[in-house]
């Protein structure tokens, strides 16, 4: 054997070629009857989908009501959006939307069924994509191990349950990655039929490119694999590659599309953004148990992790170090690299005999679990999910400024955007924070640091007639000692300003 294929074995250890399939596998996947292992799985999945469906915090994000509006402009006006409609301050400035159908999906479900029927499409996200990473986790694990791998995984995604685009496409990663790993065990290109996926994921949200990009460590790794064809693996791997870029800009935004995510993440002032922020370890939280948690096991069992795959964790762990918002990114992704390698370092699935269960037992769990899902259905509907007043959705506060006024210029928080949009007033700034760009969003943020140079300098250059802000806002007592303004409405989410004579 050349030094070159010894290297080769040595970095990517026992997964550097195709592994073979656990003996349990097809009959994992669907093939035959389901065993218990299966029925955990929905198990698994049905709570996932109660936990979401029933989690208040689904409606908490104010960008789910601007998508809702954005997707109701689309579906009433029967176009695209492709210019701002909703600010006053930018109106008609080019917007390039890359969850514009994601919007016009959610928006005739929360028109027809209101805001229970949003919050079941988001937990049925959820729910499948605790189906996909289960029934790939319990490939290669114990029902012990598989289950709190996935509780952990899922406990990072949580703090991302929104009823916002990003979630509704967890499932789509997952469904990736998974077909990616599948495709190396069989020493093949991914199958076809994911390039329709990823052109749909494309016009569901920007972490399409996430999906493109972890096709370079899968097709690396066939590429070094000890005895490869390598002119097989550059065909094939090289033109799903291409094919799915090609498919990845079947948008109306065509090719400015693919590059879009990379310029958004080049903007310099995204740190002002909560959820852009760089992970916090001052307090523990569950994104350090869970990281701490894999560390241990990893290293106290020895497992072995093939290079390429233990680079791509290493990325995505950056990235999320970064930025907290990619957690649900890494625990997706991390938790189905890993499955293989802790498989063999703690002993794998258990034997398919063990897993059969008698025909009227196995028919009756599934009954019972048909039913259970039924009745949450039922239940969400019966104990109807509504929309809250909080700090970005000040509904009191709004109500006390006259029809007259809304109309006119405001200065309002940026988690607040969403909420006036909803409601039909033209914003000062919200969520689209790249559509507004680096110097509008850094004016506006060091003007409510507060400098009451720059804040003063803001409301005179867009004749700002009223402000709301959030009750903690550090500009409150610049505005509360502004010549010319007064407090027209207080209370524990929000203050409104009015300049006198307006």
């Amino acid at each position: 054997m050349s030094a070159a294929h010894t290297l080769a074995r040595t970095l990517l250890g026992n997964a550097g070629k195709a592994s073979p399939r656990p003996a349990t596998a097809s009959w994992r996947t669907g093939a035959g009857a389901p065993g218990s292992t299966r029925l955990m799985v929905m198990f698994a999945a049905l709570c996932a989908f109660a936990a979401a469906a029933f989690a208040p915090r689904l409606l908490w994000d104010g960008d789910t009501l601007w998508h809702l509006a954005a997707g109701g402009w689309m579906l009433d006006h029967h176009q695209i959006a492709q210019a701002d409609p909703f600010s006053y301050t930018v109106r008609g400035k080019p917007w390039t939307n890359l969850e514009w159908l994601s919007e016009i999906v959610m928006t005739p479900v929360w028109r027809a069924g209101g805001w229970s029927a949003l919050v079941l499409m988001f937990g049925l996200a959820v729910g499948a994509l605790t189906w996909i990473l289960g029934s790939e986790l319990s490939r290669w694990l114990k029902p012990l191990s598989w289950s709190c791998a996935l509780v952990l995984a899922l406990a990072c995604t949580a703090q991302s349950w929104l009823a916002r685009p990003h979630l509704l496409v967890l499932p789509i990663l997952a469904l990736w990655t998974v077909q990616l790993m599948h495709a190396r065990e069989r020493g093949q290109a991914p199958p076809l039929w994911l390039l329709p996926v990823m052109a749909l994921w494309a016009n569901l949200h920007g972490s399409f490119l996430f999906g493109l990009a972890l096709l370079g460590p899968f097709a690396a790794e066939a590429l070094i694999e000890p005895d490869a064809d390598r002119l097989k693996v550059i065909r094939g791997w090289g033109l799903f590659g291409l094919a799915a870029a090609c498919a990845a800009m079947i948008t109306p935004h065509g090719p400015a599309g693919l590059i879009y995510p990379v310029k958004l993440m080049s903007m310099t002032r995204l740190q002002d953004i909560v959820e852009w922020k760089s992970s916090d370890f001052s307090h523990l939280t569950t994104f350090e148990v869970a990281l701490l948690t894999t560390l241990a096991v990893l290293l106290y069992r020895g497992v072995k992790v093939p290079l390429l795959r233990l680079v791509t964790i290493l990325g995505l762990l950056h990235l999320t170090l970064q930025e907290t918002r990619h957690q649900m990114v890494l625990a997706t992704v991390a938790v189905l690299l890993l499955a293989e390698p802790l498989g063999q370092a703690l002993g794998g699935p258990p034997d398919a005999a063990s897993e059969r269960l008698p025909p009227a037992l196995r028919k009756g769990l599934l009954a019972a679990l048909a039913l259970a899902c039924v009745g949450l259905v039922g239940a969400r509907f019966l104990v109807p999910a509504k929309l809250t007043e909080g700090t970005v959705a000040p509904m009191a506060a709004l109500a006390h400024v006259p029809q007259a006024l809304r109309r006119q210029p405001v200065l309002n928080e940026y988690g607040m955007g969403g909420f006036l949009i909803f409601n039909h007033v033209p914003v000062f700034i919200d969520g689209r924070a790249d559509m507004y760009g680096d110097d509008y969003f850094g004016a506006y943020v060091d003007a409510l640091k507060p400098d009451p140079v720059k804040l003063k300098a803001l409301l005179d250059r867009y004749k700002v007639r009223w402000t709301i802000l959030r009750a903690e806002n550090p500009a409150l007592p610049t505005m509360d000692a502004m010549p010319g303004w007064k407090r027209l409405y207080a209370d524990k989410w929000a203050v409104v300003h009015v300049k006198n004579g307006a």
